[in-house]
């Protein structure tokens, strides 16, 4: 498969040195590192609101394996100890495309799927806590 790429885009120093031992000599691979615009995530002029209930939030493409699985392992082996000690928490999953799987999530008290949203910064503003849990996959997490 390298052979028919002009190009190999690795997201992180690890995958780079990983692609370019696998890749035969000639193939280009380059590091392109993804990330946000941290200004625009800034939030030091704002203050939470404290006036809700504790927040527990994932965001991550819902229609991607490794972030099904994060969700779902989360939601049956973890998020049921946090409720035994803080029954009012909410555990909020954002993010486009959910499978049936994710929908079916929002069966368990406490768990509010949001899907596709125009700006994830108003979720982050509102969580207590962001939680990864992510146990596949490779990349940049």
């Amino acid at each position: 498969m390298f052979r028919l790429c002009d190009v190999i885009l690795s997201v992180s120093e690890q995958d780079l040195v990983a692609t370019r031992k696998a890749a035969p000599q000639d193939t280009a691979v380059w590091l392109t590192p993804n990330g946000v615009d941290a200004k625009r995530f800034d939030y030091k002029d704002c203050s939470q609101d404290d006036s809700g209930p504790p927040t527990l939030l994932y965001v991550g493409s819902m229609d991607v394996d490794m972030n099904v699985d994060a969700v779902l392992w989360f939601v049956n082996e973890i998020f049921p100890e946090i409720r035994t000690r803080i029954p009012e928490v909410v555990f909020n999953i954002v993010g486009r495309n959910p499978t049936d799987r994710v929908r079916r999530l929002e069966e368990e008290e406490g768990v509010r799927v949001s899907g596709s949203v125009d700006d994830v910064r108003p979720h982050y503003k509102e969580a207590t806590v962001a939680v990864v849990p992510s146990r596949l996959g490779g990349g940049t997490k």
